[in-house]
């Protein structure tokens, strides 16, 4: 098939298109950015096509069966193409009519690589050092040197040795954003990841943990009398 990537880039326009289905087929398998290239590929408004990245997928709220796909194009400097598309261009995605709107450039909400936490830079942050692994204060490639879940336990019987520095921490750990085991903070497993073209979203998820969190800690408390 024909590459709809531009070779020879001149300025960017940004793009979306709305309606997309959310799931590929009755299986609930959720749509690709792939499926996404596919139907542009194949549309025939392609010639004017010229994508900049993948597209990225955006849900529009937690329970829809839709979502909205944002993609950059290559295009000339008055923005010509562009113009040939938005509007009532329509484009077929998974058997649905969607159709192809102007929006402003789609900048992701940021991760700050100093304390983990999503919604500002690090050259902003003013916490300090945090281990993406395991959450303590240290900086995340001093890890098996400062984690206490890494220094070993000598009085243990049989005693459990340190972590050598050059291996991977072998211990689990709570992701730093969501607090569910399996991944790290900045894994694309994280649900924070899908989410990092919204902001909003992001705060929702925030607002989710922290009730969570809240809950765990009236039960401990409830517990204790």
């Amino acid at each position: 098939a024909r590459s709809i990537v531009a070779d020879h880039p001149m300025s960017k326009s940004y793009l979306k298109l709305i309606g997309v289905p959310r799931y590929q087929n009755a299986l609930q398998e959720l749509t690709l950015p792939s499926d996404i290239m596919d139907a542009l590929n194949k549309s025939p408004l392609a010639a004017h096509i010229n994508l900049a990245a993948p597209p990225r997928l955006v849900k529009e709220s937690e329970g829809s069966t839709v979502v909205t796909a944002y993609f950059d194009i290559w295009d000339t400097s008055t923005g010509a193409r562009a113009r040939c598309l938005h509007g009532k261009r329509r484009v077929i995605a998974l058997g649905r009519e969607c159709f192809i709107r102007d929006t402003t450039p789609q900048v992701g909400v940021p991760m700050c690589q100093k304390c983990w936490k999503w919604g500002h830079s690090t050259h902003v942050c003013r916490e300090n050092h945090r281990c993406a692994g395991c959450g303590q204060p240290h900086r995340t490639d001093e890890h098996c040197l400062r984690a206490s879940c890494c220094q070993g336990q000598p009085k243990n019987d049989p005693p459990v040795p340190p972590t050598p520095a050059t291996m991977p921490c072998p211990h689990k750990h709570r992701c730093l954003a969501c607090q569910k085991e399996g991944h790290s903070v900045s894994d694309r497993k994280c649900e924070f990841w899908y989410a990092r073209f919204d902001r909003k979203k992001i705060e929702a998820l925030y607002a989710k943990v922290r009730v969570i969190q809240q809950r765990g800690r009236t039960t401990s408390n409830i517990r204790m009398f």
